[in-house]
């Protein structure tokens, strides 16, 4: 039998702390206990539409938030639902999500509970490409679980060659990859036995995952470079003692490979090539 939920019955503390809302929404989505929610503001449509919860009578956001005080509640939940049948959804919920700072939170909180029950979103959810623009999204468990299996891959070989984001996928495809090793070549410096890292705003992709689907369709137009360190960090941790051949264009980047030579975590660090910084790039120092 469904539980309705209404929001007048919420006391605000509850609410702002995201209390009761995670927990009843896991359930509803674990099919544990169908859940209805009455008369949220309209900002709660399209995490309704997403995860499969019903919404009754929506209201206007007591305070003005841009497109859900704009729109009527039935323009909300055509748009959730248009987006949900282009495999959108739930990039309307992690846009929606940085309007709502209880939204965000609730998130976060839904999406690590549904992960440590081990639910897994059914395929037409599934986001192709995968944008990484916010906060909600570089939070995903399935992108941090992706970013800590690359970070503690352990290589065979002594030499790393560590080389800029592409558009082309999978990597190996780059022309950029290819203008590099010719150019490598043409130094003296053919790395042709090395071990191909990509270094990008999802992480430390190394060669062996560069085929992932998380990989392969992924597209980030924001960057956390002190995750992006870290993760560094623990790759160099679980790959000491090794030679570096730095091919990077964004500057932060070898930045922190030259940081971690300093810090001996990296034996030999190279940069054969004069390689033009992308031109927003942004000074560590």
């Amino acid at each position: 039998m469904t539980q309705d939920l209404s929001f007048e019955s919420l006391r605000s503390d509850w609410y702002a702390g995201n209390t009761v809302l995670p927990r009843r929404f896991v359930k509803a989505i674990l099919g544990v206990q169908p859940l209805r929610l009455v008369g949220f503001p309209a900002q709660w449509i399209p995490a309704c539409v997403h995860f499969g919860v019903q919404c009754v009578l929506p209201l206007t956001p007591k305070s003005y938030l841009p497109l859900f005080s704009d729109l009527s509640s039935e323009a909300v939940a055509e748009l959730a639902q248009t987006a949900k049948r282009q495999g959108s959804s739930r990039q309307l919920l992690e846009a929606t999500a940085a309007l709502d700072p209880v939204l965000a939170d609730f998130l976060y909180i839904v999406d690590h509970k549904l992960a440590a029950a081990g639910y897994r979103q059914a395929e037409a959810e599934a986001i192709n490409p995968n944008p990484l623009n916010t906060w909600h999204s570089f939070g995903r468990p399935e992108i941090v679980t992706l970013q800590e299996r690359m970070c503690r891959w352990v290589a065979s070989n002594d030499t790393f060659l560590m080389l800029p984001c592409s558009r082309r996928r999978p990597y190996g495809e780059s022309r950029t990859h290819k203008r590099l090793a010719a150019d490598l070549a043409a130094v003296g410096q053919a790395k042709a036995n090395a071990t191909r890292v990509v270094v990008t705003a999802l992480g430390v992709v190394p060669e062996p995952f560069w085929n992932e689907p998380l990989v392969m369709g992924y597209d980030a137009g924001a960057v956390d470079l002190w995750r992006v360190f870290q993760l560094l960090r623990q790759f160099f941790a679980a790959n000491p003692g090794r030679v570096v051949v730095d091919c990077l264009s964004f500057k932060p980047y070898s930045q922190m490979l030259a940081t971690l030579y300093s810090l001996n975590h990296i034996d030999s660090l190279l940069r054969p090539l004069k390689i033009r910084w992308r031109s927003f790039c942004v000074d560590l120092k």
